[in-house]
């Protein structure tokens, strides 16, 4: 089961769907705790539409391996967030590989790993997919989650892996086997019709055209994410004493960070330089730094 539309829009049609049930509608207060776990630093709206709904969200954060430096998900983390016994069920947990901003991906056997603990718990797992198929390596692409999960929800689209975003253009796809879900799937259709119905003509001629091209496409996507990669190795290796880098696997995005020290300047003002003297543009840590109802922090304090 598919449905189609702008990702942000399929987003929330899909949060709004799955989580209604634990707003009242008259008073807006939340009729019980559910809760809802998350990759994070991520994609605003996968957390907060959540948040909006009054939903618990919790943060599944990245750790750094102290000898490569290189960001990893612990899924040891996620079965303790999802273990832990305070009262509110987990509902959902939303994932994001290759992920944004850091580039991890799981292996398969984590995702295993996840999709047996959710099975276990009776979670459905959203899987915002727009980065795959910009893996480093083919073999260490993820199966789609709505392949993998019989609860298993599905998120793509054409701007990051075909490079047309302007299209603005994607796809929602359900897991088979789950009459929850099947509800869902309806439910989403009938919110559609509040939203904007029907993608635009043009759009979906765009997107069928692209796809018919689909090889050259992400063949191109991936050359450019090559290029860049080439060029921000050539920075860091020429500035090993400002940052520290590691070599995202997979994605269009990196998490450097800076070795600074007590007289040097901060993240935000390392951006605001580098953006007004230099024109590139980078995006502080400290943008990541709190998720509405935990206090959380990024990988690193002073990350760019």
């Amino acid at each position: 089961k598919t449905v189609t539309g702008v990702p942000q829009e399929l987003i929330y049609l899909f949060m709004t769907a799955f989580l209604e049930k634990n707003r009242d509608n008259a008073s807006g207060e939340a009729l019980q705790q559910q809760r809802v776990i998350a990759t994070y630093p991520g994609y605003q709206s996968l957390t907060e539409v959540a948040v909006h709904l009054g939903c618990d969200v919790d943060a599944w954060t990245p750790k750094v391996d102290d000898g490569s430096g290189s960001v990893f998900f612990d899924v040891d983390d996620l079965e303790a967030l999802i273990r832990r016994d305070d009262g509110a069920q987990v509902k959902l947990l939303v994932i994001n590989f290759p992920h944004n901003p850091t580039g991890c991906i799981l292996s398969k056997g984590e995702l295993e790993r996840v999709v047996a603990l959710c099975r276990e718990f009776g979670i459905a797992i959203f899987s915002d997919e727009m980065y795959r198929g910009l893996e480093r390596k083919e073999e260490d692409r993820l199966p789609a989650i709505c392949d993998a999960y019989e609860r298993g929800i599905s998120l793509s689209g054409m701007s990051k892996v075909f490079g047309m975003p302007g299209v603005r253009q994607g796809w929602l796809c359900w897991g088979e086997g789950d009459s929850h879900l099947d509800d869902c799937f309806e439910r989403v259709l009938e919110l559609k019709d509040y939203t904007t119905i029907c993608s635009p003509g043009p759009s979906e001629i765009l997107t069928i055209a692209g796809l018919r091209q689909k090889e050259r496409l992400m063949d191109r996507c991936r050359m450019i994410c090559a290029q860049g990669l080439e060029a921000i190795e050539q920075v860091m290796g020429k500035h090993e004493d400002i940052f520290s880098w590691y070599e995202p696997p997979g994605g269009s995005t990196a998490f450097p960070s800076l070795k600074l020290t007590k007289d040097d300047v901060d993240a935000e003002k390392f951006c605001e330089l580098a953006v007004s003297e230099c024109g590139v543009l980078l995006l502080p840590g400290e943008c990541y730094d709190v998720l509405p109802g935990n206090q959380l922090h990024g990988v690193q304090d002073q990350s760019p």
